[in-house]
């Protein structure tokens, strides 16, 4: 019997992470395996894990009950927080002197870094029993070549088993916004207004809308700030966060899908679904450049500026003619996703064969 902790930004009521931590589990969640998961909330549990409270704690004294620990999946993690950074690689050294496997396993981590940050991610690597990360320019940042043992991957949750139901409506889009602040101001209004000129633009097209809420309370208060536009018209829903696990699995039911969060664009290639990403980070857009989607991208975020070094604003005539081409374009893009789906999935499955490999103490191939 395995004892594992897996650390990741679970129990935070984001739909991109309860995927991720989903997937985990349906490849760890073994009978000889008993998991455990730091939670900020607590979920209704499916299956049988150990949820505890996330506090920085557990990743020291989780050393006495644990043979292995995951770090990730996920991409919010503090990749240029020196002191952040340093506590991974002590907590890593704890883990490796109690004789433990530690893995780095699918985390989002930026190759914009300082030196500093560079030589305490580089000593990670070093440490640590496998390390696979989502960008393989990290590699080349702390200037450590790939191997079998530290490697890029696709996402996590391209190795999700979905059943996505048959198509039966072709003229509804899914609208994934993305509400980067956790107030509401000038820039949040402005970000209502352009998907509002959107959606008005859909209406008179003939198209039915859906506003998809990837996170609660912030993605669920923009969706429903551009809903009060339209409270009388019953073709613009509002699908909250609560509510999207039964959304994914009708994912065909979509035309297309405008999508800014991340793991919309994922749902949408796994289901073949023609997407319009709009990258308010590299992430979505290095994932849509992979899948051939570069030219149907768009860029748009407005309230940091970090990401692109200014703010980036995108205008309601940019969405919408780039949708037209998304819809024109269809059966190209239904092909490339297709094609690249397949080198995902492997990608990820692959991964995966590896995680195991080390859980079981076995040398990762």
């Amino acid at each position: 019997m395995k004892k594992v902790m897996i650390w990741g930004w679970f129990g935070f009521e984001n739909l991109g992470d309860d995927l991720l931590l989903r997937t985990m589990l349906s490849f760890l969640d073994k009978k000889e395996n008993v998991i455990t998961v730091p939670m900020k909330k607590t979920y209704k549990q499916t299956i049988n894990i150990n949820q505890i409270y996330r506090n920085y704690k557990h990743l020291v004294f989780g050393v006495f009950n644990n043979d292995v620990l995951i770090i990730g999946p996920g991409g919010l993690f503090p990749f240029d927080n020196k002191l952040k950074v340093a506590l991974y690689l002590i907590i890593t050294m704890i883990w490796k002197l109690m004789n433990r496997k530690v893995v780095f396993f699918g985390i989002g981590i930026s190759e914009k870094m300082s030196g500093i940050s560079a030589f305490l991610w580089r000593n990670i690597v070093v440490h640590t029993d496998l390390f696979i990360t989502r960008n393989p320019n990290f590699f080349k940042k702390i200037k450590i070549e790939e191997s079998n043992k530290n490697h890029s991957m696709s996402d996590t949750v391209f190795s999700l088993k979905y059943k996505f139901k048959r198509q039966t409506n072709n003229s509804v889009i899914g609208i994934s916004v993305a509400n980067l602040k956790n107030e509401i101001d000038s820039t949040f209004q402005r970000s209502v207004d352009v998907w509002t000129d959107v959606i008005k633009k859909l209406l008179i097209d003939g198209y039915e809308v859906e506003l998809l809420a990837f996170t609660k309370g912030q993605d669920d208060t923009m969706i429903d700030s551009i809903k009060a536009h339209f409270k009388d018209n019953n073709n613009v829903k509002t699908i909250h966060y609560e509510d999207m696990e039964e959304k994914i699995l009708k994912w065909r039911e979509y035309r297309a899908v405008i999508c800014m969060r991340f793991h919309s664009l994922v749902l949408s290639i796994k289901a073949f679904v023609p997407a319009l990403p709009i990258a308010y980070g590299h992430k979505t857009y290095t994932l849509a450049k992979e899948c051939g989607l570069e030219e149907y991208t768009l860029k748009w975020n407005n309230s940091q500026s970090a990401y692109y070094g200014k703010n980036v604003e995108l205008s309601a005539s940019e969405i919408i003619n780039k949708l037209a081409l998304v819809i024109s374009d269809e059966r190209k893009i239904e092909n490339l996703m297709i094609l690249n789906y397949k080198n995902f999935d492997s990608s990820s499955s692959q991964a995966f064969d590896k995680l195991l490999s080390v859980i079981n103490m076995e040398e990762a191939k």
